[in-house]
């Protein structure tokens, strides 16, 4: 601050000045990376996130509640710092700014300007969308703009990951076949899910329904098809020690034996 005597003579020019206070009110901007739908705030390659400026207005001094007047011409610029990190286009943005326009430049960085005015006069918004082909953490700071009447921005991050690996899932498995669907005797066999190539396994006096295997307790459930009456039902003997749980569980080969239940 400059304080001038513009009277030239020696006389008429006493004054003073008591409690100067000089008050900064530019106001500040920050930007975010909105969280994703996946865990951890993460997005899926390909996907869009968001990108959001929040403008803020200072306040007057002991009022918090009172903002420190309209704040306008302000601009920035934003470059995102990796090529894999884009601005989605069309370009598409929304705004709460007064007078608030956003243009996408030749070298892939955003323009901005906008008034702290009216309704908005305390902060305002812009918010971006953006895309990244190829998985990874991108980070956006204050090296990364420029700005005119604004305070600058801290750093925000976004990341993007690939899709899960599928399980690897065996291709051996059980087939139990009952032929004729009668009481007899039921076929077990292994079965090759690729090229449906079958390998016997043993053959059991009863016929057996509906087998299911239960990964708690390793055994086999069915139902023993007598040859008259109701079905009873049965559980193979064969156990193995409980595994994890996955979503391709290791199923055991089965007895040649069944033990009934009631």
């Amino acid at each position: 601050m400059r304080v001038d005597n513009l009277r030239g003579s020696g006389t008429g020019n006493d004054t003073a000045f008591d409690n100067i206070v000089v008050l900064d009110t530019t106001p500040k901007i920050d930007k975010e990376f909105q969280p994703g739908p996946l865990p951890g705030g993460d997005y899926p390659v390909g996907g869009t996130g968001q990108l959001t400026f929040t403008v803020t207005n200072t306040h007057v001094p002991g009022d918090p509640d009172t903002p420190s007047g309209p704040k306008q011409d302000w601009s920035f610029t934003d470059t995102l710092n990796d090529p894999a990190l884009e601005v989605a286009t069309p370009l598409d943005y929304t705004t709460t700014c007064a007078d608030g326009e956003m243009s996408l430049e030749a070298d892939g960085s955003l323009s901005a300007s906008g008034d702290l005015a009216g309704a908005t006069v305390e902060s305002c918004t812009f918010t971006v969308d953006v895309t990244a082909d190829t998985p990874g953490t991108y980070t956006n700071g204050p090296g990364d703009m420029t700005v005119s009447g604004l305070d600058p921005a801290g750093e925000t991050a976004i990341t993007f990951v690939g899709a899960p690996e599928p399980p690897e899932c065996p291709t051996p498995h059980t087939l139990w076949d009952r032929p004729g669907n009668t009481a007899g005797s039921t076929q077990l066999s292994e079965i090759d899910l690729t090229t449906s190539g079958l390998t016997p396994i043993a053959d059991l006096a009863q016929g057996i329904d509906a087998v299911g295997y239960n990964e708690v307790d390793g055994n086999f459930y069915g139902l023993q098809v007598p040859a008259s009456g109701a079905p009873r039902s049965s559980r193979s003997i064969r156990r193995r020690r409980r595994s994890r749980r996955s979503a391709c569980p290791t199923l055991p080969t089965p007895a040649s034996t069944w033990a009934t239940g009631g």
